[in-house]
């Protein structure tokens, strides 16, 4: 089993997606132990063979939580040690990965790179959030505001592309500005904007709207 896992390892260290793919296809063949040597080899630990199944599977689903919707989410080994550190609690000091530097990738995957303000994957996961808290629990619901730059496609030609990113990153801060800590604001694409604006109904949205108009 070790010499078999040291192989694999050496095989597919460069593709971590082929890697994963590779562990769980071994659990499935030869049982638990796969995720446990799996976990001995990447981060260090050494759980029993039910409990290394249990954190690699919690630990792959906060990794796909990074990755959905992006290609700047952590790597393999920096999931894992997010997961053990900061979800399942069991590792109180990560050897190789810092804090800091995960709290840096988090809000690098859920943020738009030019405006600072969270891109449309974070959007779609707290609009659901919000739907799922009024039909389960009967929270007052919110609006969606959706807006974006008049012309800014021949802005964008006439002007060059410095001057469109600068407009798109004054038109985040301007739409920041007018919104309470509570809203949420985020670049839907392009020159495309959406906002969620929890417990306000239509009258007030429309001022929020005209208000950043």
């Amino acid at each position: 089993m070790e010499g078999a896992a040291d192989n694999l390892f050496a095989k597919d260290a460069e593709d971590e997606h082929l890697l994963v793919t590779r562990i769980e296809e071994t659990a499935n063949r030869q049982g638990d132990a796969a995720y446990r040597q799996a976990l001995q080899m990447l981060v260090g630990t050494d759980f029993d063979d039910e409990t290394s199944r249990r954190h690699w599977q919690g630990a792959m689903e906060h990794w796909r939580g990074f990755k959905q919707g992006s290609e700047a989410g952590p790597g393999l080994r920096a999931a894992l040690f997010d997961y053990l550190y900061r979800v399942a609690g069991i590792m109180e000091n990560p050897l190789i990965v810092e804090a800091e530097y995960l709290d840096n990738l988090r809000q690098s995957s859920i943020t738009d790179g030019l405006t600072g303000l969270y891109n449309q994957t974070h959007f779609k996961l707290c609009l659901s959030r919000l739907l799922d808290r009024v039909r389960h629990q009967g929270a007052s619901g919110g609006a969606v505001l959706l807006l974006d730059l008049d012309r800014f496609k021949q802005y964008n030609d006439r002007c060059g592309h410095l001057a469109g990113d600068k407009a798109l990153r004054q038109a985040g801060q301007l739409i920041t500005k007018n919104l309470r800590q509570c809203d949420l604001a985020c670049r839907y694409g392009g020159e495309e904007f959406i906002i969620l604006l929890p417990g306000v109904d239509q009258a007030k949205a429309l001022t929020v709207a005209e208000r950043i108009r």
